[in-house]
């Protein structure tokens, strides 16, 4: 998934980048960093040296931005089933509401789970797997036109 943004801030090695937000990930809510609907801010390893008010094209390559939404969102899910699962047989075998025990289980899984990837976003943020990267520099106000990158 490919993206345009300009550069607003340098902070050390990291630019931050401004992105008007596609369709494709319009809905997502990923970002936390996200200032309105229609922009995020996103904090990426300024590699190819870019300045304030460069345009950029960012990346993150669809293998990698599957595995961050089956993280964000199939593990949950799955911890969901579980919960539910597992609560209703334990609830019916002790002699209590099953479909109540399955369904309070099946909603503290689940908030457990986030809880874990929450605690786990610095490791992933650490390796640099799912976090965008810039393939190129588009236009550059200081140095006119130029074309960096893949």
């Amino acid at each position: 998934m490919k993206e345009l943004g300009r550069i607003v801030d340098i902070e050390g090695s990291y630019a931050i980048v401004s992105v008007k937000r596609s369709e494709a990930c319009s809905k997502c809510g990923a970002c936390e960093m996200g200032t309105t609907d229609k922009e995020t801010r996103l904090k990426i390893q300024n590699d190819l040296k870019g300045t304030v008010g460069d345009m950029v094209e960012i990346e993150l390559p669809a293998q990698q931005f599957l595995k961050a939404s089956a993280i964000l969102y199939l593990i949950p899910l799955v911890a969901l089933l579980i919960g539910v699962f597992s609560g209703y047989a334990i609830g019916n075998n002790l002699g209590i509401n099953g479909e109540l025990t399955g369904a309070i289980l099946g909603i503290i899984l689940t908030a457990v789970t986030y809880l874990v990837i929450k605690m786990m976003d610095p490791v992933f943020r650490k390796t640099n797997k799912f976090l965008p990267q810039m393939v190129g520099i588009v236009s550059s106000k200081k140095k006119g036109d130029r074309k960096n990158g893949k």
